[in-house]
């Protein structure tokens, strides 16, 4: 346990906090990548990635259980344990110790745009020294949402997903420690993407 929690802390960093502002907020050039691109996803589908039927592997032979609150619902697999999260931010921990994964639900009050908390995610990331690969405009179950691929420390891969809804920022994670994880990296991004696929809020639209 002690091992897959040590991503927590770099999870953690982009969660915004109550002392964000608008005025933090750098040009939109930063969000790089492919952060124009724009990838239509529904259940099933991959979060951020376009033409991949889901999990790959032993992940498509995985149970799933259905995890609900009064914002949101998401399928996790049903051999993954929860752990109440350390601050209010976080809403949700998941996590396999046999696999060494981990995913987590965070949310913070927010007032801006969905380009406004993207902006406040990349910008902190940086500044943790966290490589960030890859960014996309995704749809999840027809809300939008901004798709990052990082990894840090040598083999800590994280994937977040980052919206706004409600006046919150909410920021899905799931990551692999691929030090001592027997997942490859492959695997464990597909798995990753068939959770995050089944995110929904109990309420449709996207407060931008």
């Amino acid at each position: 346990m002690k091992k897959i929690l040590s991503i927590v802390g770099l999870l953690c960093l982009v969660s915004c906090s109550n002392s964000c502002s608008k005025n933090h907020i750098k040009e939109p050039s930063e969000l790089g990548g492919n952060a124009g691109a724009g990838v239509s996803l529904t259940n099933g589908g991959a979060a951020g990635e376009s033409g991949n039927g889901g999990a790959v592997g032993d992940a498509g032979e995985l149970s799933f259980q259905n995890v609900e609150t009064g914002t949101w619902s998401m399928n996790v697999p049903s051999t993954w344990a929860e752990k109440a999260g350390d601050e209010p931010s976080i809403e949700r921990i998941f996590f396999s110790d046999e696999d060494k994964m981990l995913s987590l639900v965070l949310s913070n009050e927010f007032f801006g745009t969905l380009e406004e908390f993207a902006l406040l995610g990349v910008r902190n990331l940086k500044d943790a020294y966290t490589n960030i690969n890859d960014t996309q405009n995704v749809k999840i179950n027809n809300d939008n949402w901004f798709y990052l691929d990082t990894n840090s420390g040598g083999n800590n891969q994280v994937w977040f997903w980052t919206t706004v809804h409600n006046k919150r920022g909410y920021i899905v994670s799931c990551g692999v420690n691929l030090d001592v994880s027997p997942v490859s990296v492959k695997d464990a991004k597909s798995l990753c993407f068939e959770i995050v696929s089944s995110f929904k809020f109990k309420e449709y639209g996207i407060s931008l």
